[in-house]
């Protein structure tokens, strides 16, 4: 999702927008769409409204991961996330009552029963996805961590089914922070000469868990 906002980290948060723009391809439904926004907006890695009968997100730490040259910065068109000119209602009852479909209640019901850690649970893959094969398709993550592999592959790998939990769940295993998946992903995705994204991510990895233990 990352590579489809602008450059104010800003997009149109429609659900079947957001399903058209990032998972294409995928045949992800709705309603698993609709849960997968609600995990990163319970994550506190988006702000996730509606304004003027519409829905936008924007990502909270854009600018401390994206870097942008002056020349090419264009200023967004939607508007910035403002707390208070949000309605007092949380956005998972704006969203429910706004579409009043079966989907959007049962996406509700099921985001209810993800496994979410708590503030301060390490941002490590879980048990179940150790010894196995995990397929990104129909995983759902768990904690902060986990939302950023599962990004941090869509952006780079996304047809490598097998990448998913080689490159980035083993990197999260070994110690690799959530923020640092979006700022690798950043660095990659602007760099035009790169031919094989998981590789060079995999040395960005390595490069940061020898610099750790350098400093330990």
């Amino acid at each position: 999702m990352i590579a489809h906002g602008d450059d104010e980290g800003k997009l149109k948060g429609d659900i079947d927008t957001v399903r058209g723009l990032v998972v294409p391809l995928m045949g992800w439904s709705v309603k698993k769409v609709h849960s997968y926004v609600l995990e990163l907006q319970k994550q506190g890695l988006i702000y996730y409204w509606q304004e003027n009968n519409e829905w936008f997100i924007e990502f909270v730490k854009w600018t401390d991961y994206q870097y942008i040259q002056k020349d090419r910065f264009k200023r967004s068109t939607l508007p910035k996330y403002n707390k208070d000119s949000v309605s007092n209602l949380d956005t998972d009852r704006i969203q429910a009552d706004n579409t009043s479909s079966p989907q959007a209640k049962l996406s509700e019901m099921k985001l209810k029963k993800i496994k979410i850690s708590e503030a301060n649970t390490e941002n490590k893959p879980s048990q179940n996805n150790e010894n196995s094969l995990v397929d990104p398709r129909t995983f759902q993550p768990s904690n902060e961590g986990e939302v950023a592999a599962w990004e941090a592959w869509n952006q780079l790998e996304h047809t490598n089914l097998m990448a998913f939990k080689v490159t980035y769940l083993t990197a999260l295993s070994k110690g690799l922070p959530a923020e640092n998946f979006y700022q690798f992903v950043s660095e990659i995705k602007q760099d035009n000469t790169i031919k094989n994204p998981g590789a060079v991510f995999n040395n960005k990895v390595q490069t940061y868990l020898e610099g750790k233990e350098d400093r330990s």
